[in-house]
């Protein structure tokens, strides 16, 4: 994976590699030969500026987003070769290792939290769709259940509907790996007229 030009990785609080993710769940999520490594750019800080600041830098502390790791599963399509392949969307995965200073309440984090985070995995999935800049118009999410921290989460991301023109629709989920689902969510991105 590169970085792309005119950004920097900021300095690691802790490896991205550490044992965060040593739960068998998120070892099987991470050995999937279907997943490829994604960045999710939220982590990647751009030079003398104070874009992506907030997940980037003000979450990234071994008391807030302590790892993050993503990956993407690419759409499979009809295949005369394969039929009974059913053709898929593209899906994106997080793990994320959550420290405590992201609270709303004793050891469990801000319901405000998990919606940063269900905007940015719909977002990052959305770009890796489409490839250009698009900024969040929507964003509806349904609180399941208390998050606790400190806790490792699997945060996903898919295609809800096809594309209209500028406007992509996306669903996601923050959960426990094992089943349990603390929130789901529904954003509709709009491609940044900037980029038009």
């Amino acid at each position: 994976m590169t970085t792309p030009k005119g950004f920097s990785q900021p300095e690691q609080p802790r490896s991205e590699m550490l044992d965060d993710f040593a739960l068998p769940w998120c070892q099987q999520l991470i050995s999937d030969p279907a997943l490829s490594p994604v960045k999710v750019w939220s982590r990647v800080q751009q030079y003398a500026s104070t874009e992506r600041s907030f997940l980037g830098k003000t979450l990234w502390s071994n008391s807030t987003i302590r790892a993050c790791r993503g990956f993407y599963r690419a759409p499979i399509t009809a295949s005369t070769t394969e039929p009974a392949r059913e053709p898929t969307q593209g899906q994106l995965y997080a793990l994320l290792s959550l420290g405590s200073d992201m609270n709303g309440l004793v050891d469990v984090a801000h319901g405000g939290l998990l919606s940063v985070l269900l905007d940015e995995i719909m977002g990052v999935l959305a770009y890796t769709e489409q490839k250009q800049e698009l900024v969040t118009a929507t964003l509806n999410v349904k609180f399941l259940k208390p998050l606790p921290t400190p806790e490792v989460v699997l945060c996903k991301a898919s295609m809800a509907r096809a594309p209209e023109r500028r406007k992509f629709w996306t669903q996601g989920s923050i959960e426990d790996g094992t089943g349990g689902v603390y929130a789901t969510g529904e954003a509709l991105f709009i491609l940044s007229k900037a980029k038009l």
